[in-house]
């Protein structure tokens, strides 16, 4: 698969579920990889603070694979959301 990005959510309960995607070959680099920088622990801080959730990550060679756990009244407020099943975004 070349670049690109796919974006899934799906609702279970009160949880909503996003994996994204994206495809490209990683260049290696000198960088420590477990190292967390401030993009990461941005995220990781909205995420938590803001949407009551979590965000795992797996990088590879053919791209990164990101998973948030969201708490779904966080992220739609007060009213109810119109989310179906499974949305499937591709690029």
């Amino acid at each position: 698969m070349g670049d690109g990005l796919s974006i899934q959510a799906e609702t279970l309960e009160d949880r909503l579920f996003i994996q994204w995607k994206e495809f490209c070959p990683s260049v290696p680099t000198s960088a420590d990889p477990d190292r967390i920088g401030f993009g990461m622990r941005m995220c990781d801080s909205t995420v938590s603070s803001s949407l009551g959730g979590t965000i795992t990550r797996d990088f590879a060679s053919k791209g990164m694979i990101a998973t948030l756990d969201l708490d779904l009244m966080s992220v739609a407020g007060s009213q109810t959301p119109m989310i179906d099943d499974e949305t499937v975004l591709a690029g």
